[in-house]
C-alpha cells in the first residue's frame, strides 16, 4: 500500500512540475508580409508629405516609449514569446495628436500585428498580417475587412507595386511604408515626397 502511495505521489508532483514548466517555448518569427510593409517603422527613419498642390507639408516619424520594453518579450505562465516595438507616432495631419504604435509578433500561428491608437482603445486601426495575403486583414474602430493589395500605385513620379490600400484612406507600400494618406480632418490628401532611413 505504502509502495502504491509513493507512486501516486510522486505522479502528482511529476504533473504538477511539468505542468508548470516550458519544456519547449513557443515562439513565430516575424512573417515576410509584415516586415516588408512594417520594418522601417523604427525610430530614427521619417517621412516628408505635401498635399496635392504643395500648400501643406507634413512630416511622420517614430520615437521609442520611456518604460516600455523593447524586443524579446517571454511569458513563462504562457510558454510562449514574442517580440515588440512600442512607439509614439507623430505627424500633423496624420491624427489630431501623437498616437502609441505597437508591431507584436508571436505565438505560434505567424501572425503579426501592427496596432495603432491610445493605450485605453488600441486595435482603432490595426494590421494583422499572416504568412498567407489572402489572410490579411484590417481593422478600424472593430470593423474587420481583407486588406486590399493594388499591383502598383505612381506618386510623384514613382512607382509602387503590391501596395495595400486601406479604405482608400490610406496607401502603405513595401520597403517604404506609408506613402499616401488623408489627414484626419478629411480636407487634404497627402502624399510621399521623401522616405529617409537611418
Amino acid at each position: 500500500m505504502k509502495i502504491k502511495l509513493s507512486v501516486i505521489y510522486l505522479f502528482f508532483i511529476f504533473t504538477f512540475i511539468s505542468c508548470n514548466k516550458c519544456w519547449e517555448m513557443q515562439y513565430s518569427a516575424p512573417n515576410e508580409i509584415a516586415e516588408s510593409y512594417c520594418k522601417n517603422m523604427i525610430p530614427g527613419n521619417y517621412w516628408i508629405y505635401s498635399n496635392q498642390d504643395n500648400t501643406k507639408k507634413d512630416s511622420l516619424y517614430f520615437s521609442y516609449v520611456p518604460g516600455e520594453k523593447q524586443g524579446e518579450y517571454i511569458v513563462e505562465k504562457m510558454c510562449a514569446g514574442w517580440y515588440q516595438r512600442i512607439m509614439r507616432l507623430y505627424s500633423t495631419n496624420l491624427f489630431t495628436n501623437s498616437l502609441e504604435a505597437r508591431y507584436i509578433t508571436g505565438g505560434v500561428e505567424g501572425r503579426t500585428s501592427l496596432s495603432i491608437g491610445e493605450r485605453s482603445f488600441l486595435g482603432t486601426f490595426n494590421l494583422v498580417f499572416y504568412p498567407n495575403k489572402s489572410e490579411c486583414e484590417f481593422s478600424f474602430k472593430d470593423k474587420r475587412l481583407k486588406m486590399n493589395f493594388i499591383d502598383s500605385v505612381s506618386i510623384n513620379g514613382l512607382t509602387y507595386n503590391e501596395v495595400i490600400n486601406i479604405g482608400d484612406y490610406y496607401l502603405i507600400a513595401p520597403e517604404v511604408g506609408l506613402i499616401q494618406y488623408v489627414s484626419f480632418n478629411l480636407a487634404d490628401t497627402f502624399y510621399l515626397e521623401k522616405f529617409y532611413k537611418k
